[in-house]
């Protein structure tokens, strides 16, 4: 419902192209938006990154390794969640607020792209 809000907001208040969101499997909690390389992350121990999604495409272990060879470090943790000043912006998206935007960032990436 939460979600439906924000693509209704999204249409009716800034005039994007009416969006619907009928895959909920790209909801993950605790999960990081790196914004330089447009990917949603669920990050493991040691910085491990065990699912990315690039928009709605979810991308095979060739391609994180491609992208993440070293795993993902995050910039900030924990001293800030957010940062759009770093040279690695990123959002950590933890609460349940957070993840109701991550279709809505998947949806916007896939226009994007």
């Amino acid at each position: 419902m939460v979600v439906d809000c924000h693509f209704k907001m999204l249409h009716e208040e800034f005039g994007y192209p009416r969006l619907a969101n009928s895959d909920h499997s790209t909801v993950m909690n605790n999960s990081v938006w790196d914004i330089l390389n447009g990917t949603l992350l669920k990050v493991g121990e040691n910085g491990e990154v065990l699912r990315a999604l690039l928009g709605s495409e979810v991308l095979t272990r060739a391609q994180i390794k491609e992208i993440y060879p070293n795993g993902y470090e995050n910039p900030g943790w924990p001293h800030t969640h957010r940062s759009n000043e770093h040279e690695r912006p990123f959002w950590q998206l933890m609460t349940f607020f957070d993840c109701s935007r991550i279709p809505v960032i998947v949806k916007m990436t896939d226009l994007i792209r």
